[in-house]
């Protein structure tokens, strides 16, 4: 899905080129498609070879694939244009909403992992899909900025190690126990980190007023 573009749409929407942006959610999202026969096949492999469940699960995964990604890139066209407020109170009502749904299913049907799974996926997705479509009307100029995709495209390729380094526990977790504790142990860990993560947001629209105070230098020590 290209998650390099996000980075990039933000460099180029601070700058005036706010034209970029539906660029560059059109390039993540048709990216995205490359990845539904990918995940559909893996899908398949453990449909019959590993876990149903597992690979029931892949298989609905690559219907919403490219719909949680590519949206997604009004993250970095809202901190572009500065809307810090705005794209706080966005992450926050997903992350809210996303949790408490998962909860609330996995109270219900806590003996299978596809309801959980699945509230996950698409209250993600649909949620994704409004903001994305409501961040529209801030766009004010139709400027693009040619270079902010190939950018894009080189922050996606120089991040990947990276990406593997912040999964490697999950990478290990699943060659090495299954895919059964590997989608516990990432259930068990997601709803608190998400909830955690929700206080960078509130700090979001405070830390650039804070930086552009005036800094003052005081003298502490008198010659």
């Amino acid at each position: 899905s290209m998650p390099g573009l996000n980075n990039a749409v933000l460099q180029s929407t601070a700058r005036g080129y706010d034209g970029s942006y539906k660029i560059a959610v059109k390039k993540s999202f048709l990216w995205s498609l490359v990845g539904i026969p990918i995940i559909f096949i893996t899908g398949l492999y453990y449909y019959y070879y590993v876990n149903q469940i597992s690979g029931l699960c892949l298989i609905v995964a690559c219907i919403f694939f490219p719909f949680l990604n590519a949206p997604n890139t009004w993250d970095g066209f809202l901190q572009g244009k500065e809307r810090f407020d705005l794209n706080a109170k966005y992450a926050i009502l997903q992350s809210i909403v996303t949790s408490f749904l998962m909860i609330a299913v996995l109270f219900v049907s806590s003996n299978t992992l596809f309801p959980i799974f699945l509230a996950y996926l698409s209250s993600n997705a649909v949620i994704t899909v409004l903001i994305f479509i409501k961040s529209l009307k801030y766009v004010e100029t139709d400027k693009k900025d040619d270079d902010s995709i190939k950018y894009g495209y080189f922050l996606t390729a120089s991040n990947v190690i990276g990406l593997i380094g912040n999964n490697i526990d999950k990478i290990l977790i699943g060659m090495l126990l299954g895919p059964i504790e590997l989608a516990t142990y990432t259930i068990a860990t997601n709803i608190p980190l998400t909830l955690k993560d929700l206080t960078k947001y509130f700090w979001a629209p405070i830390t650039p007023k804070m930086c552009q105070e005036e800094m003052k230098m005081i003298n502490v020590f008198e010659y």
